[in-house]
């Protein structure tokens, strides 16, 4: 007898709470929008399973809201290889949280804490759960309800096991904005994929609805202060507000939402139209971000919401990135960037000339030069990043180096002033040394700290120490047979660097550094290749490549002086997170004693073929001359010399 009436005094609990939560849902939404007014009728007569049952038929069969994923472009239920690894192992809780640990077991029961090395971002993705929305589209191709069933378990073990506001560890990781943010956003596809299931049932509507206001008013009180992650948080909040329209705050979180981007578009985009972080990677992440929102708001004939001057200043990010484009439609890995790929990069042109369809340079970049034009320019200078690009043209098979010379930037920015990329017939000859790690326990942080650091750059230091940036004095010049982009930059208090760099015949290029000022010590320009198999000559020295396609580069220091000393460097570079791959680079060496300046002259040439080619540097009161034999095998003349001046 106890023993039931215990049970009864559960279920009575148990019901109790559910219609307490059923009318908290049902309060925050205006049930006097169309095709609720039986909802409405339900909740006033106390009703509340009768009020989410008809508001569950409600959601099965609204038409009227379109989500972008399901619009435009490619079909949102393409089932790829990489979602078939994260559904089938999220399904046995190996859970896909980032492309640097692959799967992580996080046990029958679930662990969310569980934290196997100590790298936050670890324990904030886990909280973007990237495994639920390949479920769902495992689910569509296969009408398997026990996927279903499988990711409501998720669900709500979430839930249960994520409280906010009880364990600071909890709130740091599992409800930082950023990740209820991306699950603000991700909740809309997810709905769209699973609300046709007979497991959407109304008691799950209430948890997942219940849910969703929460999180929704959670990234509206606490917004980022800053950078990429707040523009992603507004844009998320966009989201919402389109999406789900049945909420009375919905208005709220989409006018916000809009409000804070339009206000950082002026903030965070420079008038040279690149994103004040300087690294490419979030550059073009924040267009997809700027792009997504007004999308949706079109999809909800809310557009007109936005300021006149959004629309263009996203088309002039799209051009600013063209402008840092190497010839595979990539961008540099400077700033944290990992390495893009063409067919990824060619998805975004095509979606931006889907938003931009009269501009011919974005139809040229999206069709690989099928339709529209090539752009006028080729070198260019956007001066209030500092981003510099020389060029022999817009085909695979030219040249390009993108060279860094800018303010000082955020959380994402190096100090690497002076350091460039440089591609030749679609290939990265001279990468960036890329970004491992972002943050974590101190095994982390120094390893994120080798990746940081000045002298794993392309760039002059002095004593191996950190340089500051601030680069002035930026220029670009043409003369009869060359191009030359220069800059100044306060590297050390006492010290001032001095580079230019000029692309001489649409073939080679000369590197001219100097260092003046007071500051003494051991003074280092460097350079560094992409992996493969390269040798190092000091007594030329000349570090020349041997790579499988004969596509090759040649780096030589040619400064008339023999106080100059050669160092083989050992280094690595990361094309993605905590991966990395041997390469080499050499250093060129000269001791400063006192206030006289220090000068470096070094040869950069790409070239095809097995040989490289020989250059001979003449140097005499601030003019060089350079002569150099022709590199094709057939045409072993030497040329003229070629009368440049320093500048």
């Amino acid at each position: 007898m106890r023993y039931s009436i215990l049970m009864l005094l559960c279920l009575w609990f148990f019901s109790a709470h559910s219609q307490e939560k059923a009318n908290a849902l049902l309060s925050k939404l205006d049930l006097s929008r169309d095709g609720l007014s039986e909802v409405k009728v339900a909740t006033e007569n106390g009703d509340y399973d009768a009020a989410l049952s008809l508001l569950t038929k409600y959601y099965k069969e609204r038409s009227f809201v379109n989500h972008l994923d399901f619009v435009d472009g490619e079909t949102p239920y393409a089932f790829s290889s990489s979602d078939s690894m994260k559904a089938f192992n999220g399904m046995k809780h190996k859970f896909f949280v980032h492309y640097g640990y692959g799967c992580l077991d996080y046990g029958d029961t679930i662990n969310w804490k569980h934290w196997p090395v100590k790298d936050n971002e670890i324990r904030w993705q886990v909280n973007r759960m990237y495994w639920w929305i390949p479920m769902a589209k495992l689910y569509h191709s296969t009408k398997d309800e026990k996927i279903v069933d499988e990711w409501i378990y998720q669900y709500r073990d979430w839930i249960k096991d994520n409280p906010l506001g009880v364990d600071s560890d909890i709130d740091r990781y599992s409800w930082r904005p950023l990740e209820v943010a991306r699950r603000v956003q991700d909740g809309t596809n997810l709905f769209e994929y699973y609300k046709s299931s007979d497991r959407f049932d109304a008691s799950f509507l209430l948890d997942y609805l219940s849910l969703y206001y929460k999180q929704a008013n959670h990234v509206r009180q606490n917004y980022s202060e800053q950078g990429n992650h707040l523009l992603f948080e507004a844009q998320r909040m966009i989201y919402a507000g389109c999406y789900f329209p049945e909420f009375k705050d919905s208005e709220k979180w989409r006018q916000e939402g809009i409000s804070i981007l339009a206000k950082e578009l002026k903030k965070q985009i420079f008038e040279d139209g690149f994103q004040y972080e300087l690294s490419p990677n979030y550059h073009v992440a924040t267009i997809e971000i700027f792009r997504k929102a007004l999308r949706m708001a079109e999809l909800s004939g809310l557009a007109s919401e936005f300021p006149k001057e959004y629309k263009p200043t996203i088309e002039k990010m799209i051009m600013s990135t063209i402008k840092i484009g190497m010839t595979d439609l990539t961008y540099p890995m400077f700033g944290d960037a990992k390495r893009e790929n063409e067919k990824s990069m060619r998805k975004k042109y095509k979606r931006w000339q889907h938003m931009f369809p009269n501009n011919p340079v974005i139809a040229y970049f999206a069709t690989r030069g099928k339709e529209g034009v090539e752009p006028e320019f080729r070198s260019t200078l956007m001066k209030n990043c500092g981003f510099f690009s020389m060029r022999s043209g817009w085909d695979k098979d030219d040249i390009a180096l993108v060279m860094k010379a800018g303010p000082s930037g955020h959380f994402h920015c190096q100090p690497d002033n002076g350091t460039f990329s440089l591609m030749y017939k679609n290939v990265l000859l001279m990468p960036d040394a890329g970004c491992y790690v972002y943050s974590g326990g101190p095994k982390v942080q120094a390893k994120r700290e080798s990746y940081r650091r000045t002298d794993v750059h392309q760039t002059l230091t002095v004593d191996n120490k950190n340089i500051s940036l601030g680069a002035f004095n930026k220029k670009i010049d043409k003369g009869i047979n060359y191009e030359v982009i220069s800059f100044d930059n306060h590297s050390y208090s006492n010290g001032l660097h001095h580079r230019e760099i000029y692309f001489v015949d649409n073939k080679f290029f000369l590197v001219y550094d100097k260092l003046t000022g007071n500051i003494t010590g051991e003074t280092r320009v460097r350079f560094q290749v992409k992996e493969g198999e390269s040798t190092v000559d000091a007594t030329k020295r000349l570090l020349n490549t041997h790579y499988d396609r004969d596509i090759n580069v040649m780096v030589q220091d040619v400064t008339p002086t023999k106080d100059l000393h050669v160092v083989e460097e050992d280094l690595t570079v990361s094309y993605s997170y905590r991966s990395e791959v041997d390469r080499k680079g050499i250093a060129f060496l000269q001791s400063k004693q006192d206030a006289d300046q220090v000068e470096f002259y070094t040869i950069v040439y790409p070239y095809e073929g097995k040989d490289h080619p020989d250059v001979e540097v003449k140097v005499s009161e601030g003019k060089f001359k350079i002569r150099t034999k022709d590199v094709n095998p057939n045409h072993r003349s030497k040329g003229k010399y070629q009368i440049l001046r320093l500048k």
